[in-house]
């Protein structure tokens, strides 16, 4: 069965979309013309504006910053690259934002690091 709202594919048995969240109907005609208005429209969208991925930035996060941080943040954006590819634009944009958070936490994690090695350096430099 396909959502009405956003077109992914959901189990028979379910009543809500596991995308959306909006409430499912039983496949006709009429909503198969519904579902292919809603995935042209939402193709358009897409590649009007898609989400950023943020690859390059979790690359740079987990190299200058934190390594799990940064590995998490590469794995969110390759998980929102497929979502865009699928066309999931709502999932996409949720690991979008996790990406970034990840990236930033990273960055953070990092900085805090190389601030007290070098706190740590001149401390025994100065004895």
């Amino acid at each position: 069965m396909f959502c009405t709202k956003c077109g992914a594919y959901n189990n028979d048995d379910a009543k809500n979309c596991t995308v959306c969240q909006s409430g499912l109907v039983e496949d006709t005609d009429n909503n198969a013309e519904e579902i292919s208005e809603n995935s042209t429209e939402l193709n358009s969208e897409i590649s009007k504006n898609p989400p950023k991925t943020y690859f390059f930035a979790s690359v740079i996060s987990a190299v200058l910053g934190s390594i799990p941080f940064g590995a998490t943040a590469m794995v969110l954006s390759e998980i929102t690259d497929v979502n865009i590819e699928s066309g999931n634009i709502e999932l996409a944009e949720r690991y979008s934002k996790k990406t970034k958070l990840f990236c930033l936490i990273s960055l953070f994690v990092g900085i805090v690091k190389y601030i007290s090695i070098l706190f740590w350096l001149m401390f025994y430099m100065v004895k």
